[in-house]
């Protein structure tokens, strides 16, 4: 019984949570309708805006036409100054001559700086129509959050309707490589592999032969040396030969004496019979 009556205090706490809910819904709603009727309003006011910027760009003579790419082209710079880079420009002949301005946002710019570069350039009717579509475009892209998007390229037609066109692309973190140091380009360039030597230069036939020059070269000292030697022995020789040879008469000479003397009847030829 007490399981019972638990039971349906929970059910009964349930149901008046989700009457709460209920009554709870009108008035959310009604915030939600109200923050779209304002954004709605508020988009109406800029394509108002807008409108009244392009007036500038509202060509329809072709010699109109090509005075404007020249004023675009001349006055790139302006565009830079405002954080847009002229990217390109396109132009169509048929069926309606106009040219199509492609802006890629690079850098956020005050919408300050863009006003006064806006009044500094109200000679200029092409660049003057361009920057003011291009403040326009800043106050739209401010009040609109796109997930995984970012507001990035502008483009403007500029003709017998002009028109400006909005685009959010996705997201893209430019990368920035450091300079190598002469240590790392060092540390990146591979070895130099060595040529394989073959076993055949490694035998005596094959050896690397020395130069004539160096020939040439030792030959003289080689034969200057053998010659010195070669006259130092004739030298020596005969040198030596004379002092011998009186040594050696002279013993002859005494050992015949002496022959004679014991016996002096015998000559060196023999005896006699």
């Amino acid at each position: 019984m007490k399981r019972f009556v638990t039971k349906v205090q929970n059910l009964s706490q349930k149901a008046a949570e989700i009457q709460q809910a209920i009554q709870s819904i009108p008035p959310r709603i009604a915030e939600i309708r109200e923050s779209v009727s304002i954004t709605a309003g508020q988009l109406q006011q800029l394509r108002a805006n807008v409108q009244t910027s392009v007036a500038d760009l509202r060509v329809d003579n072709p010699d109109r036409v090509v005075e404007a790419l020249q004023e675009i082209n001349d006055n790139a710079a302006v565009f830079e100054e405002a954080g847009y880079v002229l990217s390109g420009v396109d132009m169509e002949l048929s069926p309606v001559e106009r040219l199509i301005v492609h802006l890629d946002k690079f850098e956020d710019v005050p919408h300050s700086a863009v006003r006064a570069l806006i009044t500094a350039n109200q000679n200029h009717k092409t660049v003057h129509g361009l920057l003011s579509s291009l403040l326009q475009a800043e106050a739209v892209a401010d009040r609109v959050a796109l997930n995984a998007l970012t507001y990035r390229t502008l483009i403007i037609n500029v003709g017998p309707i002009p028109s400006v066109r909005l685009c959010w692309r996705a997201g893209e973190e430019v990368e920035t490589q450091e300079p190598l140091t002469v240590s790392q380009a060092t540390a990146a360039i591979p070895p130099a592999i060595s040529a394989p030597t073959s076993a055949f230069t490694q035998s005596s036939f094959f050896e690397a032969r020395t130069r004539p020059t160096e020939l040439s070269s030792q030959i003289p000292a080689s034969t200057t040396s053998l010659s010195t030697t070669a006259s130092s022995a004739e030298t020596h020789h005969t040198s030596s030969a004379p002092e011998s040879e009186p040594a050696t008469v002279t013993d002859w000479k005494l050992e015949a004496l002496e022959r004679l003397k014991k016996n002096p009847h015998v000559s060196k030829y023999g005896s006699r019979r």
